[in-house]
Parts: structure tokens; C-alpha cells; sequence
């Protein structure tokens, strides 16, 4: 029987990106482990199914140059049953990948799991596309649901999966993506790099992830056996010659006795190479000498979730650390000469910009080799998700919002421009951190009317506009008159070119309303006199769909620094106005309409 197993990630990358950096690499062990699943006799027969050889081949969006290349793929392949990982990012072309399918191949059986449809089932339920939804881990059921496309039966359309002794699976399939990743952006990790994971769970109580982990992998921590994930890693060092790794597992150093047997293991059996874990601040200074026993055998750098500098904020977050401690777990890991991955928040419910300030200070005592700073993102299933819910904070967020991006902001009561700054801030490693300013983000315009709300209230304010007079508008061609304009190239950038320049005295707003065919990052850039002046927005998070963006007119301000940064709009008349996915490759772009507004019109 003939298994595609669908990766959608396209999310954050776009298609035609695989390769591109870590996000654009990135394996999805979940799906690797059901192929390996698929193809194990020993396996099958372990959770009482019949085994049959199957041929499991992977569809992973990120290779392909847009939707009719997927369904390309389908056509090819004619697979008997379609199984699509889903995370809460990657709902909307989860749902596209599904609905596509059962256009192109309407006898196949299309199943759904993954974390989203464990944590928000009735969500994923309401999409007929779907045959079966896979809730919590998938490897039993999947086994157990191709047994029944093979023999022609109903299958259930919702389907609870078992936990299965992690020791009894086949190690991942790593010729499904390929065995390689692009390395961390530490020293000390050369290619060949590939992942690892040794367990499932989480102990911790973290606010802003639990209780969706444990309801997806039950409350306790289950780990392989040191024995069983130590012969996987000789087996990819014999087959892959790999140099340097990193191991997913949510806190790796939590378990001291697995540790110290890891560790005396991968002595015992002389493997060589170099890799990274994920750690806990508190863990780190109680046991320091783990990080002697992890660097005896390659540790050479550890990710640790820092959140905040704030105790107040990590109290509130139910983080189990302080500030004092996370310092302290910096100074440790410097010490060892462990390079350090640090991550945390900004913009987390109640926070203020006091406390960003805090966490800035914070990150420039402990100078992380390496920043990894997050908008704080409601995830859902989780305690703090509830808690933006019921106070009313949440804002109306598409699928593809459900990410860690530094391009948009998630939650009310958080000012965007304090966001932007507190991120700039906390990345620079020397210096005082320079107060928060008006003046700081005079340049890029105050570009509140860009969140969720504001885009809706947008469509009805503004229909007595007047068409904006474009000369033309390079790298699209005229669809029809109801549809406007189409990209044509695989990098599709919008330019206008106004017939007359505009003239800042007589228009306030710019309104634009364009679609996407795949979410992609963006910015709005604005020329005067035939070169780029002002920059109406950083890149943002743009998601998949249909938009309205306002501009005014009168906030915007230059960021040229050799021209001056007080110049602002009414200095210049502006000739040309450029779209820029920064994510652009097989995303098609259509421009539906682009009007101007008086400045009385609000």
C-alpha cells in the first residue's frame, strides 16, 4: 500500500525553501518515526497489528515551488492513505494539503495528527476533508489504521492514540528528509549535524506551555534508555558519519542518573562528536557537575528557556527560577566554556516596560553566545492561553500567528513599538540599555492600525476612496477586472509606480488590500525621487489569505541616517511604493485594490 505522509511547515518558510536555514531543514521526528513504524514487522506485531510492507514516501511542502507542484506530487504518487502532521502554525495549509487531496485523489483516506489535534480536537473535527483524527502520539494508531485501508474498512473519525514503551520503536527513518540539518548558529557545531530525541514530556509547570504537553504525552517524563538511544546515535555516526548533533528533548539534564549513564556509555563505546541539549537554569547551578560529565563526552552548547529577568513576571508564568538564579546558571555555564542559547519573552500578559528592562539588563549580565528572543505567543491548551481568554486579551490571531516570530504582536495591553525596542535592546551585548523613546520608533511610523481588529474595521471606513493612479506596477499582470492584479515571477514584489507623486498635503492614507496564497514575512517600503526612503514597515508576519493594511501618511519618517532621520513625509512627494514578502518564492501575491484617503477620513 502506498503511504504519503504530508510535512505543511510552510508556515514560517514558504515553499521552495528546504534548506534554508534551520527552520527551512528542520525534521519532523514525529513523522519519521511513523514511517520507521510503517515499515517494522516487529513493530506492528508489538501493538497487535498485522504487518504488511508498506511504501511510505514523504510530501514535505517545503521542496515544492507552490500548491500545483502538490498536487503534481499527488497525481504521481496515487497514495492509498495521506497522513498530515499538524501543528497549531501550520493549520491553514494543513487544511489546504487535505482539501487539495481529496480533490486530486478522492479515494484516499487522509489522516490527521499531531500536537494540534490533540490539544484543540473539535477544531480539526469540523474539516471533512479528514477521514480519522489522531489525537496524542500517532505510532500505534497509524499502524493500526493503514491494517484497515488495506482491508477496506470504515475507519473512526476520531481516534485516540496509545503510549507505547519508546524502547520497543524503530529508530527514526532518517532517509525520509534526509539525514542532514543546517547546524545551530553556535561555535562548535560543524556539518554534518542531525537531531536527536531521547524522551516525551515535561515535568515542569510552566504556565505558558502546560498543561497542553501533558495532555499530550501524560504527566511524567518518558525517556528511551540511555542502552537504546546511545545504539541509535553509533548507528547514524556508522551510517551518516555525522560531526555535531543537538537532542530536542524538552529538559535533557533533568534526569541525573540518566545522565551519568549516558554519559559512560557513550565513553565506553569511544563516539565522537559534539552537540547541544536543552537545559534548566535551576538545574545547571543545583548540579554543575553535570556539565563536567555532558562536556567529558561533546557537550558544547545548552539551550535554556531564561523567559524573563523579572521575578515577578517568572512567578507569574510559574517558570520555578529567578532571576538571581538564571544569572548564576550564565555565570556557570561561561565558567565550563558551554556556549549558551539563551531564549526568552517579551510582550508577556502584565509585563511592563519596567520589566522588559529588567530582562534586558538581565541578557547583558549573562551574555548568551547566542539570542533567541520571542513574542510572546497565547498557545493553545496551555494555562496562560486561558488566562488571555478570559481577560479578554487575545487578539483575533490567524492559525499562522501560533509562532515564536519577533514580527507581530500577539496579545492586548502590549504596545508594539515598546516590543520592537525591548527585542533591539536585548540583542546588543555591550552598553546600557537606552531608554524607551517616542523617538525610536518615529521612523517607523506608527503602524498600530495593522493589528487583526483594526484591518476589519478598515474594509467599512474606507470605501469612499479613490483608486490610487498607478502607472504601472512591475511583476504582476492583469488578472481580471474583479480579481486586480496576479505575480507572475517567483519573486513577487509589488511596485507601484504612481502616475503622480503624492502629495502629502492632500492624502492621509494609503489603503491596500492584497492576498496571499501562502503566509510569508513583509514589508511596505516607499520611494521618493527615485530611491528608498521611507520604510513604512519592519517585516512583519503577513498570514495566508485575504488583507487590509492602512497607512498613515503623516507618521511615516525617513530611516536614512545619512540623509537625517527627522525628515519626515511632508518634506517629499512620493513617486513609488514597493510590496516585499521576504519569504516570496512560490508564494503567489494578488492585488485586489489600492486606494488613497483624504487626511479628514478618519
Amino acid at each position: 500500500m502506498k503511504v504519503s505522509l504530508v510535512f505543511p511547515g510552510i508556515t514560517d518558510v514558504g515553499f521552495n525553501s528546504f534548506g534554508d536555514g534551520i527552520d527551512g531543514s528542520w525534521h519532523s521526528h514525529g513523522l519519521m518515526t511513523l514511517s520507521a513504524c510503517l515499515k517494522s514487522q516487529e513493530f506492528a506485531e508489538s501493538v497487535g497489528a498485522k504487518f504488511t510492507k508498506h511504501d511510505v514516501s514523504l510530501i514535505d511542502l517545503r521542496r515544492l515551488s507552490g500548491w500545483d507542484d502538490y498536487r503534481t506530487r499527488l497525481i504521481q504518487e496515487r497514495p492509498d492513505m495521506i497522513c498530515i502532521t499538524m501543528m497549531s502554525c501550520d493549520f491553514n495549509p494543513s487544511i489546504e494539503a487535505a482539501h487539495i487531496a481529496k480533490q486530486v485523489v478522492p479515494k484516499a483516506r487522509i489522516i490527521v495528527g499531531g500536537v494540534h489535534p490533540s490539544i484543540w480536537p473539535d477544531e480539526v473535527l469540523r474539516h471533512p476533508e479528514f477521514d480519522t483524527v489522531v489525537l496524542k502520539e500517532g505510532e500505534a494508531a497509524i499502524v493500526k489504521l493503514a491494517e484497515m485501508v488495506e482491508r477496506g474498512e470504515n475507519l473512526p473519525h476520531r481516534l485516540e492514540g496509545q503510549s507505547v514503551n519508546l524502547d520497543q520503536m524503530p529508530f527514526s527513518d532518517r532517509t525520509l528528509f534526509g539525514p542532514y540539518e543546517v547546524p545551530l548558529s553556535m561555535p562548535g557545531f560543524e556539518t554534518p549535524f542531525m537531531t536527536f530525541i531521547a524522551g516525551r514530556g515535561c515535568i515542569y509547570n510552566c504556565s505558558f506551555c502546560q498543561p497542553a504537553e501533558r495532555h499530550v504525552f501524560g504527566k511524567k517524563v518518558r525517556r528511551r534508555s540511555p542502552e537504546h538511544f546511545v545504539k541509535e546515535i553509533m548507528l547514524c555516526q556508522k551510517l551518516y558519519g555525522f560531526k555535531s548533533a543537538l537532542i530536542h528533548d524538552d529538559c535533557l539534564i533533568e534526569d541525573v542518573k540518566w545522565i551519568k549513564d549516558f554519559c559512560r556509555l557513550i565513553k565506553e563505546n569511544r563516539c565522537h562528536f559534539s552537540f547541544a541539549c536543552q537545559g534548566r537554569s535551576d538545574i545547571v547551578c543545583k548540579h554543575p557537575e553535570l556539565i563536567d560529565e555532558l562536556k567529558s563526552v561533546g557537550l558544547r552548547g545548552m539551550i535554556v528557556g531564561f523567559e524573563s529577568g523579572s521575578d515577578r513576571v517568572l512567578k507569574f508564568i510559574r517558570k520555578g527560577t529567578t532571576r538571581k538564579i538564571n544569572i548564576e546558571a550564565g555565570r556557570i555555564l561561561k565558567e565550563k566554556k558551554v556556549a549558551l542559547w539563551a531564549n526568552y519573552m517579551m510582550g508577556l500578559p502584565t509585563e511592563t516596560r519596567e520589566e522588559m528592562t529588567e530582562t534586558i539588563s538581565m541578557l547583558k549580565e549573562i551574555r548568551p553566545d547566542h539570542y533567541s528572543p520571542a513574542v510572546y505567543t497565547p498557545h493553545p491548551g496551555s494555562d496562560l492561553f486561558d488566562y488571555c481568554l478570559e481577560n479578554n486579551l487575545l487578539l483575533n490571531m490567524s492559525h499562522d500567528s501560533f509562532r515564536r516570530n519577533v514580527t507581530e504582536i500577539k496579545i492586548k495591553g502590549q504596545f508594539w513599538p515598546e516590543i520592537q525596542w525591548a527585542v533591539g535592546e536585548s540583542v546588543k551585548p555591550d552598553g546600557q540599555c537606552i531608554p524607551y523613546t517616542t523617538e525610536y520608533i518615529s521612523h517607523w511610523g506608527d503602524l498600530e492600525n495593522l493589528l487583526s481588529p483594526q484591518r476589519t474595521e478598515a474594509s467599512f471606513k474606507f470605501q469612499d476612496g479613490m483608486p490610487l493612479q498607478i502607472a504601472s506596477v512591475e511583476n504582476l499582470v492583469k488578472e481580471s477586472a474583479l480579481a486586480g492584479y496576479k505575480s507572475t515571477t517567483t519573486d513577487p514584489q509589488i511596485i507601484f509606480n504612481f502616475k503622480e507623486p503624492l502629495v502629502p498635503k492632500k492624502w492621509g492614507y494609503v489603503f491596500v488590500d492584497i492576498e496571499l496564497s501562502a503566509s510569508s514575512r513583509g514589508q511596505f517600503v516607499w520611494w521618493a525621487n527615485g530611491f528608498k526612503l521611507f520604510q513604512a514597515t519592519r517585516h512583519f508576519r503577513i498570514p495566508y489569505g485575504r488583507h487590509t493594511f492602512v497607512f498613515d501618511l503623516a507618521k511615516l519618517k525617513t530611516y536614512q541616517s545619512q540623509i537625517g532621520s527627522n525628515i519626515a513625509w511632508n518634506d517629499y512627494s512620493i513617486d513609488r511604493l514597493r510590496f516585499d514578502p521576504a519569504e516570496s518564492q512560490g508564494v503567489t501575491v494578488m492585488l485586489h485594490r489600492a486606494w488613497l484617503l483624504p487626511a479628514q477620513t478618519i
